[in-house]
């Protein structure tokens, strides 16, 4: 077999179930992260076709697969329906959910100590619940560079 339907299987197995628990990994200790990192290893291996205990260079999951690191892949992740509704063409619920300050949402112009970040929520519950996307994605947002968000709004 050729390494495109190899990397058609790891796109259909590994890379789309690690996508889909994103909101997961977003909280998840650094200490666990390998496990996850050497199943994205596999499949570059399988894909490469090399021996099991060979090294996989980052540059190789970046430059040929077009793989970002797990940590950047799940910011990623989190952080594009922010953006989406940020440009309003996400669900009416992550709107609400990601909502602005009332300052930048009334029609005076801001401040240019404004950043226009967004409202993060407050929680005092578990650990599980400061990790939900209506409190880690506004967070995020706030935490991107403003360079960085401009990039990811004008793709949208």
């Amino acid at each position: 077999m050729s390494s495109q339907v190899f990397l058609i299987i790891a796109h259909a197995f590994v890379c789309t179930r690690i996508d889909y628990c994103n909101s997961l990994l977003i909280g998840f200790p650094r200490t666990r992260l390998p496990s996850v990192l050497s199943v994205l290893n596999d499949a570059a291996r399988m894909i490469a076709r090399l021996p099991h205990y060979s090294h996989i260079p980052a540059d190789y999951m970046i430059n040929e697969l077009h793989w970002l690191p797990i940590l950047a892949r799940v910011r990623y992740k989190v952080l594009l329906p922010v953006a989406k509704s940020q440009q309003g063409v996400a669900p009416k619920y992550l709107y609400e959910l990601m909502s602005k300050p009332l300052s930048a949402r009334s029609s005076r112009p801001l401040r240019s100590a404004d950043r226009c970040d967004l409202l993060v929520r407050w929680s005092r519950t578990s650990l599980s619940q400061n990790r939900t996307s209506a409190l880690v994605g506004p967070a995020l947002w706030n935490d991107t560079s403003l360079a960085l968000r401009s990039v990811m709004l004008q793709r949208i």
